[in-house]
Parts: C-alpha cells; structure tokens; sequence
C-alpha cells in the first residue's frame, strides 16, 4: 500500500487514529466504511422478513445460516462477529445462544398455526403420561402435515411441551406431576415393570421416562 500510494504506513495510521475521517469505523487493526455496514443491516434485515415470512413456525434462524447466507466466507472473524455486534447494537437482532432473530417477534403463533398450537397444547396436557402419537393428529386435524410438525417443534422450542423422546411429546405440567411423584421414592432400586404399574403407562413412554428419571428426581 505505501508503495502504491507514496503514504507511510504511520502516518495512515496516526489519520486513522486522529479521528478526523468520520465514515471509518475501527474493527481490530481494520477500518471499514459505513456505507458497507449500513448496506449489510438493510441485507440482514430483508433475509430476516423473507426468512420468517415463510417459516412462520420457526423459532429464530441459525447464526450459522445466518451468516452464510449474508456474509462472504473469506471474511475475517473478526469483521464477522463485529458485523453480527453491530446488527445487536442498532437493534435489527437478536441473537440468543445460536439462534438469531427480530426483536419483539411474538413467541406466540398467529392464525390458524396459532389455533393449532392452542388445540395441540391443550390435548397434551388432557393426555397426561398417555400423549397422543404425532401422526393421530395429521389423521384427524384438517391441516398439513409438515404445519403440524412444524407447529409440534416450535412448541417444544418455546418449552410448552417436551420432546421425552423422538415422536413422544409430553405436557410440561405432565413432567412437574410425575417429578412430585417419583420425588417419594427418591433412591429407590426401579425397573420397567415398576414404572409401568406405578404411573400405568405403555412401554413406548416408560422407556425414555425411565431414562429421565435423575432429573424426574430432582427436587425443584
């Protein structure tokens, strides 16, 4: 650069550092423009519109998505975390563990998915520690199946049921009961056949109940 230009390395940096050029933004040892930051905000904030538009039932987008799908892979780090900061800062997102998303976003359904979340809601929690099997509601329930899968997995995202285990879905009132039962018989020698007298369950629930039973024991 000091070649091509005839400036010298320091005194790039002492103008940088003076602070007399407002439209660099320091990251690092780097500086970028603000024309750039301000064109990724409005980017992110169109992928964000269209990505939610038609995930309705999603809850945030991965920050690995995210960011492959809006910034180039040769980018620095660096760049990128103050990039995902900078987004954070003026309020575009937020960004929650490995999930992205708007902020204000209802975490509750609207429309018919919100309907369906209420009705699913409720029949898992009339269930008890005998839920129904995903695909009785998609025999049963005028919608899409992937809409009530999906609906299911946004559910279990925002804690209103709990995946026991793959396709079993429990209540989480469900989970508090049967802790406050087994809570009496903390240290207790068990098998399957005991669990499944004590709560009268089927097998396909006992197993994996079985398997959470250390967290069922603990005492809140």
């Amino acid at each position: 650069f000091s070649q091509q230009t005839g400036i010298r390395v320091e005194a790039l940096r002492a103008e940088l550092e003076s602070e007399t050029l407002p439209r660099l933004v320091r990251v690092g040892d780097r500086w970028l423009h603000t024309e750039p930051i301000t064109s990724f905000r409005k980017k992110a904030m169109t992928f964000l519109k269209s990505h939610f538009d038609r995930n309705r039932v999603v809850v945030g987008v991965a920050k690995s998505e995210f960011v492959q799908k809006l910034i180039p892979p040769d980018v620095e780090p660096s760049v990128v975390a103050f990039l995902l900061g900078d987004l954070a800062a003026e309020k575009i997102v937020t960004i929650s563990g490995d999930r992205v998303d708007v902020p204000g976003r209802s975490s509750d359904l609207s429309g018919s998915e919100g309907e369906l979340a209420r009705l699913l809601v409720k029949r898992f929690r009339e269930a008890g520690l005998s839920p129904p099997a995903v695909s009785e509601f998609i025999k049963t329930i005028p919608q899409r199946p992937k809409v009530i899968e999906g609906v299911i997995g946004f559910l279990v995202k925002t804690d209103r049921l709990v995946c026991l285990a793959d396709g079993i879905y429990l209540h989480p009132e469900t989970m508090t009961t049967a802790r406050e039962r087994l809570s009496a018989h903390r240290g207790k020698s068990v098998d399957i056949a005991w669990f499944k007298e004590f709560f009268g369950i089927s097998r396909k629930v006992v197993i994996p109940l079985l398997g959470e039973r250390d967290s069922l024991s603990e005492s809140d």
